[in-house]
């Protein structure tokens, strides 16, 4: 498996996938590839990304070279973007992979023309995996290559806030992009009615740890009430156009046991991941009707302890990056190791114990 986290290793958007690759490197037997930069990575990694938006995919951006010596089942390379394929500097592996994956996470329908010359590149795989559903067919047409959407997914034991029985003592939890009019509204109800807000108050996308980050991220949402939702990318149209689609934030937040508020994706493939009934309570982006939404959860103490129960729930039984993992052999042709169904085992087990009535997120007195 060939991994960036060692490239690009405090950048918090990149982290889902890296939490995937653990997941993978538990329940099943992997070798780790993940090259370090050289002294001069950053600026390489700039020039060749301006160089291969209008010609082949010749420059190294200061990444080892590293020779496959043993043979494997399968090679999976794990990028966010399509330039992260610069990086990508494996010799002999296919004389020595008898298949190769290559999992894509971001690419918009809308980006692909200025992307081509990366994408291209997608074409060296047998099989490529995409985390948006609507760029599969664009991609697979210009790659003349399989194309499969995988959606995102979660460390779901990491998220699930039992059996430590943590007080949802925040009501609203929101990180990432926001509609101002919503924070506005959440501000002043700070204000007036004290409710508990926490928000993203610094502009940047890196920690100083990535695994403390992520404890973080996660140990809030458990103690969330509420967590704003909507489809990736939702006010950058210049980036995305019309696509819709579907984000991690889903994921975490529902494995997490919070109601998530917002927009859902309008797409089919959301709506078999997210059946349940309230799954999102719908918010408009751009709207300041925040407000109702608590008040009327407020008025229904035993509908909002059941929905947190049910998100876990319906989380731990499909969302966690075991089932990806799984999807993924399946698709590729290939069995699974005995890990994936012990860890399988172990999320049944919390999913049985979060059931029969336990309050997975007591409210503070």
């Amino acid at each position: 498996m060939h991994s960036q986290r060692n490239l690009f290793p405090q950048d918090v958007w990149r982290y889902p996938l890296y939490e995937f690759e653990d997941i993978i490197r538990e329940v099943d037997d992997v070798d780790l590839l993940a090259p370090r930069p050289g002294e001069r990575f950053k600026l390489g990694f700039k020039i060749a990304k301006r160089i291969g938006l209008h010609s082949p995919l010749a420059m190294n951006p200061g990444v080892p070279r590293t020779r496959v010596q043993e043979t494997y089942d399968l090679l999976l390379v794990s990028c966010s973007l399509p330039w992260d394929l610069l990086t990508f500097r494996l010799e002999g592996w296919r004389d020595r992979c008898r298949r190769s994956v290559c999992l894509l996470d971001e690419i918009w329908v809308k980006q692909i023309p200025q992307q081509k010359t990366f994408l291209k590149s997608l074409s060296q795989f047998d099989l490529i995996v995409l985390q948006l559903t609507r760029s599969v067919s664009a991609v697979g047409d210009l790659t003349g290559k399989p194309c499969t959407f995988l959606p995102p997914g979660v460390d779901t034991l990491r998220f699930c806030p039992i059996p430590r029985s943590r007080r949802r003592v925040v009501d609203v939890y929101s990180i990432g992009r926001r509609s101002p009019v919503t924070h506005r509204k959440l501000l002043e109800l700070s204000e007036t009615r004290g409710i508990f807000y926490v928000y993203d108050s610094l502009w940047g996308k890196r920690a100083f740890n990535l695994e403390e980050h992520r404890a973080l991220y996660a140990n809030t949402a458990g103690r969330s009430r509420f967590f704003l939702v909507n489809p990736g990318m939702v006010d950058d149209l210049g980036k995305r156009g019309d696509q819709s689609d579907i984000g991690n934030r889903y994921f975490e937040g529902a494995a997490a046991g919070c109601i998530l508020v917002g927009e859902a994706p309008a797409i089919k493939e959301f709506q078999g991941l997210f059946d349940w009934p309230d799954a999102v309570i719908p918010l408009p982006f751009g709207s300041d009707g925040i407000g109702e939404i608590i008040d009327a959860f407020d008025r229904q103490p035993a509908r909002e302890a059941a929905l947190h129960q049910t998100n876990i729930v319906q989380s731990l039984r499909r969302h966690d990056w075991a089932y990806r993992w799984e999807a993924l052999l399946r698709t590729a042709g290939l069995p699974a190791r005995p890990g994936l169904a012990r860890r399988k085992e172990r999320l049944e087990e919390l999913a049985v114990a979060v059931e029969p009535g336990t309050d997975p997120g007591r409210r503070a007195a």
